[in-house]
């Protein structure tokens, strides 16, 4: 009778380990989020101009995936997104990019927060240049130094990026100190700007602005600061 019940004991404790093992070599169900593409680069654009993207995740996991939050670089907008995606499909966070207040380089840095326990934070990039409607390279500024009796010189240029033709109306000066000089390089397209530091004008630091009347819907008139020093 004793070996009987130490015989069932046995089996039972036999048991209890067999299924133990079982549990904990058993994963957890977890959710594993893609994404096919974690940059996004919108190329060249004109200011004012909208970009919008669809960032798309993948749930390869065997539980629901949930997009918890979204951090991203201003004025990036998520303006909808999947909240949750069962596993075996995808969804999508949509972006939109308002680029009114925006030039040059743009490097939207994106922070997706999840549930899954491997990639609780996905990082994705939004990137691209804006470009004025009308360009003033390499700076909207003009900065002259010169030696009385020698004067000074400097030029920027200007570049159309709109469809439409872009022409010089005129210039206006608000000082003695200078003139300036138009060169057309490509009618319509592209001019050069040259400011020159009289040699007899007024002498120490001075900062005008020069005013541009262009033909340009968007910039009719384009502002160009002077700074410039004649030293005696």
């Amino acid at each position: 009778m004793e070996s009987i019940v130490i015989s069932r004991a046995a089996r039972a404790i036999a048991l209890f380990a067999s299924s133990s093992l079982v549990a904990l070599g058993a994963p957890s169900p977890a959710p594993k989020a893609i994404f096919p593409k974690a940059q996004f680069e919108f190329g060249q654009v004109m200011s004012g101009a909208v970009v919008e993207h669809d960032f798309v995740v993948s749930n390869e996991g065997s539980a629901p995936l949930v997009i918890q939050k979204v951090a991203m670089t201003t004025p990036l907008l998520v303006t909808r997104e999947t909240h949750e995606v069962a596993p075996g499909t995808e969804g999508t966070i949509h972006f939109k990019l308002d680029t009114a207040n925006l030039a040059g380089k743009f490097q939207g840095a994106i922070v997706v927060f999840l549930n899954d326990p491997a990639l609780p934070q996905a990082p994705l990039a939004f990137e691209g240049t804006i470009v004025p409607a009308v360009e003033l390279s390499p700076t909207p500024a003009f900065y002259v130094a010169g030696l009385r009796g020698r004067g000074g010189q400097a030029a920027i240029e200007i570049v159309n990026h709109e469809s439409e033709p872009l022409q010089i109306e005129r210039i206006e000066n608000p000082t003695e100190r200078f003139t300036t000089q138009l060169e057309t390089l490509e009618p319509g397209q592209h001019y050069r700007l040259t400011l020159n530091l009289k040699p007899d004008g007024p002498g120490g630091r001075s900062t005008d602005s020069i005013l541009i009347a262009t033909s340009s819907r968007r910039e009719p008139t384009l502002k160009v600061a002077a700074n410039t020093y004649l030293f005696e």
